[in-house]
């Protein structure tokens, strides 16, 4: 059984990660330049100095850390003839998700590719890569974008990863990101990390109590997911299908909130729900004491356009 988490010993590992990454690292977060948001079709690569500041999200970087390392630890079981490729898409300027893995495999074992589209971005992570001595775990570094990028002719992916979201995959590029790497021949049979992020309606107490017994949330029905089983054929539009889903009849009048629950499996054991990471905040979308929505029906579709997100229509309409 796995022991619990230390949520104190966490914060502070993070905290002075950060601080060593900052210290290792030329990179100015103040400037202008650094905090400049690259728009693409789909969404938006972040600026480095909000990529940087990821690393606050301590249980995040955490959970994903331990993820990768099992991912990696599994493959390495089932072949001894060659290193474990991964595949990072929108490093931000460290890769912080992956780089203490340089120091748990060797470079026979564990190879890179890393894909970064700010400049900023990706000359720092160069810098510190090889003022770190760890240029032989990369087997490419480049400035793409990785939503249009094509895996070069007779390589093998065994792991796709990929952060680059927000709570419920608004503004950020995580699903073309996925779709596109995830649907090339060469990572047919890669791990997703994550493996799954499902995005749910739902409702919310905003007053509760750890010592109250009704539940704090409760899901009404799932509208999206991102996983290996789910990349469409088609992927030309930017709307994808809308999901129907009613609010049941009885819903204890305690819920205040209509909202968005994001839930994220990392890998296996590594999960984040809602409350756990700044990725999985439950997104408001009604005041649903001023504004009830008890027995009705909610339309939602998400969409891909230069600013992701969902599409709500709210409706006393069963049809």
């Amino acid at each position: 059984m796995e022991e619990p988490e230390d949520l104190g010993t966490a914060w502070r590992a993070c905290n002075l990660y950060k601080e060593l990454l900052l210290e290792l690292s030329e990179l100015d977060l103040e400037t202008e330049a650094a905090r400049y948001n690259i728009a693409l079709a789909q969404g938006m690569a972040l600026g480095s100095t909000w990529a940087a500041y990821c690393l606050n999200d301590f249980l995040r970087t955490r959970r994903f850390i331990k993820g990768i390392h099992t991912a990696v630890a599994h493959l390495l079981t089932t072949r001894k003839n060659r290193p474990v490729h991964l595949l990072y898409a929108g490093t931000g300027p460290f890769a912080t998700l992956v780089l203490p893995l340089l120091y748990c495999f060797r470079p026979e074992e564990l190879q890179f590719t890393f894909l970064e589209i700010n400049p900023i971005s990706y000359h720092n992570l160069q810098k510190l890569l090889e003022h770190l001595d760890l240029m032989d775990y990369v087997r490419r570094l480049e400035p793409a974008d990785a939503t249009t990028y094509r895996i070069p002719p007779g390589e093998t992916v065994d792991i796709v990863l990929s952060e680059t979201m927000q709570a419920g995959l608004r503004r950020e590029v995580q699903v073309p990101i996925f779709w596109n790497l995830l649907s090339q021949e060469a990572a047919r049979q890669a791990i997703p990390i994550p493996e799954r992020i499902e995005l749910f309606m739902g409702a919310y107490r905003s007053n509760y109590e750890p010592s109250d017994s009704p539940p704090k949330a409760v899901k009404f029905g799932s509208y999206f997911r991102l996983d290996r089983d789910h990349i469409p054929d088609d992927r030309s539009g930017d709307t994808l299908p809308s999901a129907r889903i009613k609010v049941p009849n009885n819903l204890d009048d305690g819920f205040d909130q209509l909202v968005i629950f994001t839930e994220i499996d990392i890998f296996q054991k590594q999960r984040l729900r809602h409350g756990d990471s700044g990725l999985t905040t439950p997104l408001i979308i009604r005041d649903i004491h001023r504004n009830p929505v008890k027995g009705q029906f909610i339309n939602i579709r998400y969409y891909l356009r230069e600013d992701p997100g969902e599409c709500i229509e709210i409706t006393n309409d069963p049809l």
